[in-house]
């Protein structure tokens, strides 16, 4: 499949601009907890205007073409979303499952949605529109995966997990109320190394890249060996999730 080129971390004043709006504020914003940049904060200046009490999360969409890691962190949406914060929710599973009940060409309006995300980060704001009401919520929520490997697979002591993932929220409107990028990285036990090298057959050695990718379009190594539950990504994504959720609550209360 040929997609468009990717536009990584699209600047608010680009979408200022497009839009005619000029409403918008960058908010500056350091939410980092052992990440290895300071997250990336952008909130819509009179997001007051806005009340969201009501999200779906849509599926998860990673920027290569691998399906475990969406499905890894929509396992994490509900225990650091759905369970803590006081809205009414719609995780990534039920969001597909609604959609395919209640569109005529269900397959082909996930795939648009998909695309829309793995390019912008985010669905334009008329399919915002109809998304949030096919959904019956006031707003949706974007998830893209940008990066998902290990580094340093040979060094034992350096070997560690790097995510990096951005989420953007729109309004039944068609409105960009929030936006963030964060990275994490986290260090991969010796016991999970081990793991890796027995599930790779090589007896010990140190776990190479498994299968071809497309992440040497990104200018990164491959994707290396991935176990569904490994506790080094579970960290990234649980640490990532945790600002989310903070910064999340404390925004759009």
């Amino acid at each position: 499949m040929s997609w468009p080129a990717i536009h990584r971390f699209p600047h608010p004043a680009r979408l200022l601009t497009a839009a005619g709006v000029t409403c918008l504020a960058w908010t500056a914003a350091d939410l980092s907890d052992a990440a290895t940049h300071p997250d990336r904060v952008w909130l819509r200046a009179d997001r007051a205007a806005h009340p969201v009490r009501e999200v779906a999360v849509l599926p998860v969409v990673n920027v290569i073409d691998d399906g475990r890691p969406p499905a890894f962190v929509e396992d994490r949406v509900n225990p650091y979303f759905c369970d803590r914060l006081s809205y009414v929710w719609i995780d990534p599973p039920g969001a597909r499952a609604l959609l395919v009940r209640r569109t005529r060409h269900p397959y082909s309006e996930l795939d648009s949605l998909s695309r829309q995300i793995w390019r912008w980060g985010h669905v334009d704001s008329t399919t915002a529109s109809a998304v949030a009401h096919q959904l019956e919520v006031q707003s949706v929520l974007c998830i893209r995966i940008d990066r998902w490997e290990r580094l340093d697979l040979r060094d034992p002591h350096r070997m560690r997990a790097m995510v990096e993932m951005e989420a953007a929220l729109v309004d039944s409107s068609g409105a960009l109320l929030w936006t963030v990028w964060s990275d994490q990285t986290a260090p991969t036990s010796l016991e999970e190394q081990r793991d890796l090298s027995e599930a790779a057959g090589l007896g010990g050695a140190p776990a190479v890249v498994v299968g071809p990718t497309r992440s040497s379009e990104w200018g990164v190594p491959a994707l290396n060996s991935y176990r569904r539950w490994a506790p080094d990504f579970d960290q990234c994504v649980s640490k990532i999730f945790g600002r989310w959720a903070a910064a999340f609550d404390v925004k759009h209360r």
